[in-house]
């Protein structure tokens, strides 16, 4: 087999996942889907580690190491600092055609078809209307004026939950519906069962381009900071549900290619300006801290 021959079947035939196994890392099955895979290597030569996956284990990239990613060739030269590209090669060969040792949990033959049923969950509720118990907790208990409610819910971005329930969906790119985040008068946050945290969208306008993203930790303070922002149609405005796991990662990483700035708008405590902080390091733009006056921005809007 010749040089070229050689380093196009390592690149066919290791997977990144398995050499971050062999090399310590531990995948979290809980922030991982079965598109992207989060591992971690809390004690490696560089101290605590994440390495994200994507691309059926061809891919990945670090996200507390921006500028880190690469294929299977860039994966064992980080892991092997020093290592030139004829050392990598030496050092995949053997794990050519080699599988992961996924768990059954995130093993596509385990799970049913997630990106199918959970587009048809959403499809059968009803769509939020002035009157219903979703709108009225909205705008009553969550102070959102009727014109923001109506923007969510003409662009799809809620529906009626059970009991007065909100359901705001998050999605990824070719992936309409991952999940939602669920809130409602009488419960606190939860996400879908079965769903990917990915991002909440709301923006006054639909455009193919923003030249403003604001991410914020949920989708009622995504919708909220709309609102005391005022109708600001240069802006998409995001909520993680309040997870970073790889594809929200990605996510946030795909929408704010091409914007001027983002606005990393989190909650106003020590744990919001880390997560903050988190997103910067992640973002393809400049990035700004938007502090609330209150804890978060619904907070801000109520004057709780």
């Amino acid at each position: 087999m010749d040089d070229r021959a050689e380093i196009d079947y390592l690149r066919d035939h290791v997977d990144c996942r398995v050499l971050l196994e062999r090399h310590g890392f531990e995948l979290y099955p809980n922030e991982s889907s079965r598109h992207v895979w989060k591992y971690v290597r809390k004690h490696g030569p560089s101290g605590h580690q994440i390495v994200i996956v994507n691309n059926h284990g061809k891919g990945w990239f670090a996200p507390l190491e921006p500028g880190l990613k690469g294929d299977i060739f860039g994966l064992a030269q980080y892991l092997e600092p020093g290592a030139n590209f004829g050392r990598a090669r030496v050092i995949l060969r053997p794990f050519a055609g080699l599988s992961p040792a996924l768990p059954l949990a995130v093993r596509p033959s385990a799970v049913r078809d997630a990106a199918t049923l959970l587009p048809d969950r959403w499809n059968s509720r009803a769509e939020v209307v002035p009157g219903s118990q979703t709108w009225r907790y909205l705008t009553g208990q969550r102070a959102l004026p009727a014109k923001t409610v109506r923007r969510a819910a003409e662009g799809l971005y809620i529906k009626e939950g059970p009991y007065g329930t909100m359901w705001a969906a998050h999605a990824a790119e070719a992936r309409p519906v991952t999940g939602w985040e669920m809130r409602g008068p009488s419960m606190g946050s939860a996400f879908s069962k079965g769903g990917d945290k990915a991002l909440f969208r709301f923006a006054w306008e639909k455009a193919n381009q923003y030249e403003r993203l604001v991410v914020t930790e949920a989708a009622i303070d995504a919708m909220s900071i709309a609102t005391i922002e005022g109708v600001r149609r240069d802006t998409l405005y995001v909520s993680t549900g309040g997870g970073l796991g790889p594809l929200t990662a990605l996510e946030i990483r795909r929408v704010s290619q091409g914007v001027q700035e983002v606005g990393t708008a989190t909650d106003a405590n020590d744990a919001g300006d880390r997560y903050a902080g988190m997103i910067a390091d992640l973002v393809n733009a400049p990035a700004i801290r938007i502090r609330p006056d209150a804890n978060d921005w619904n907070a801000q809007l109520t004057g709780i």
